[in-house]
């Protein structure tokens, strides 16, 4: 029996019986309770997760909203918990402000409602809504409420750390937006170099008439055909169709029909994309008219048709045959295939003509030594040396050895500069047939491995 409290601390004290240690779920039971509780752990993510996306629900339907912001006239319902956190700006504001305020007037210089639109969803949704026309603007608020995270997104669309294919176009409009001309017509060059993978993205299709129209009437496109160039203008028209039919008479006069072939011309009559546009007056008038041409220059008449010529487009792209209408001739992979492909061509044509220059310079220097060589007839007065006697020898030597390859048989380049070499000396040496020092340096030089 146990009498007093102390019996028990005194018991329930005493050590843990040895057989029982090994037994961890038992060890684990009678052992002393610990001041530290166990807690529930839930993933970070999850849970900060749910928070965004309760909040984004509350927001996009008008829900709880405790602040409205107004810029020019527009309201934008919103929750100071939100705004404070992802604005130092409004986090400011809110700190010093009455805690019972409902209203802020923005009135920043440079902020505009669509930009400040763009802000507010990313907030909420962390989708920044970027595009080659409000770039300049979104980054512009940004800076003024300053939203770090934004900065930072925009400043690598900016620096080409983000979205490098299309960053020629970002650059472009910014800088006319900004009236920073040199600046524009840099990164419209650019644009020009990229002209068919440029085409395909969301960022051609966002540019307006007049930069559309600026761009497809350069001089100088990376592309390999002018049928590349109409339907890069049917494609931008045929986005916001409705918006934009009261310019398809002045984008489509970019196109330079007369630089096609006939049967390019003909199937632009029968287009995959906006077929009922070439019902328009002015632009069946253009499809005609550059018809009329392209076929008097197949019978040589052109020159009757003068005036239904156009200027000359220079492509920078290897011309090649198109499939009318080929779906994929805005795929960014085909391009990319397209392109490795002809950087291949390039760097092994600009690799043989290396080796053939190098040839003729050791040839040139062949030919030039052996010349004076003859014509001084190793006159030991004259300043040809014997050291220079033997370094003649030496590329003889090399050149008859590069004239074979692996299966003996003689390289006709190599075989043309022997003849050429033949031929000089052959000229030179009809004076002295009878020189023995002559005859010596005749037999090096046709000397062949056998």
């Amino acid at each position: 029996m146990l009498n007093s409290k102390s019996d028990i601390r005194s018991r329930s004290s005493s050590p843990i019986p040895p057989s029982l240690e090994k037994n961890d779920v038992v060890a684990d039971i009678i052992s002393p309770p610990t001041l530290a509780r166990h807690q529930t752990v839930v993933e970070e993510d999850e849970h900060h997760t749910r928070l965004g996306e309760h909040a984004a629900v509350l927001w996009k339907f008008n829900k709880m909203t405790d602040i409205t912001v107004k810029l020019n006239e527009e309201k934008y319902p919103a929750h100071k918990t939100v705004l404070s956190c992802y604005s130092r700006y409004f986090k400011e504001e809110l700190l010093k402000s009455d805690k019972n305020v409902s209203v802020i007037n923005l009135q920043l210089e440079g902020v505009t409602n669509e930009a400040f639109s763009v802000l507010l969803r990313y907030m909420y949704t962390a989708d920044l809504e970027l595009n080659c026309q409000n770039l300049g603007d979104v980054y512009t608020a940004a800076r003024k409420l300053r939203m770090d995270e934004a900065i930072d997104a925009c400043t690598k669309i900016v620096e080409g750390k983000d979205r490098h294919e299309v960053h020629s176009v970002y650059v472009f409009v910014t800088a006319k937006k900004l009236g920073l001309q040199e600046k524009a017509s840099s990164a419209l060059r650019s644009m020009c170099r990229r002209f068919e993978h440029i085409a395909g993205t969301q960022e051609f299709l966002d540019l307006t008439c007049e930069q559309v129209m600026e761009y497809l009437s350069q001089d100088e496109l990376a592309t390999r055909s002018e049928v590349v160039v109409y339907l890069s203008a049917l494609k931008w028209l045929s986005v916001r169709y409705l918006d934009r039919e009261q310019d398809c008479v002045r984008v489509v006069a970019c196109v330079r029909f007369p630089m096609m072939n006939l049967n390019e011309v003909l199937a632009c009559h029968t287009p995959p994309l906006l077929p009922g546009i070439v019902e328009l007056p002015a632009i069946k008038n253009m499809l005609l008219t550059a018809t009329c041409f392209i076929a008097s220059k197949t019978i040589n008449q052109e020159k009757l048709f003068q005036r239904y010529n156009c200027p000359e487009r220079t492509y920078l792209l290897k011309r090649e045959t198109i499939s009318l209408w080929d779906p994929s001739i805005f795929d960014p992979d085909c391009h990319a295939l397209y392109a490795k492909g002809v950087a291949a061509s390039t760097i092994q044509a600009r690799f043989r003509d290396y080796k053939t220059n190098k040839a003729k310079k050791q040839a040139a220097e062949v030919i030039q030594k052996a010349y004076r060589h003859l014509s001084h007839g190793h006159d030991p007065n004259h300043p040809y040396s014997s050291s220079e006697d033997d370094e003649f020898e030496k590329v003889s030597e090399d050149i008859d050895a590069g004239d074979r390859n692996s299966s003996g048989i003689i390289a006709p380049l190599a075989e043309k500069i022997r003849s050429t070499v033949t031929g000089l000396f052959g000229s030179s040496s009809q004076p002295r047939e009878s020189d023995e020092k002559f005859m010596q340096a005749r037999k090096e030089l046709y000397r062949t491995r056998r």
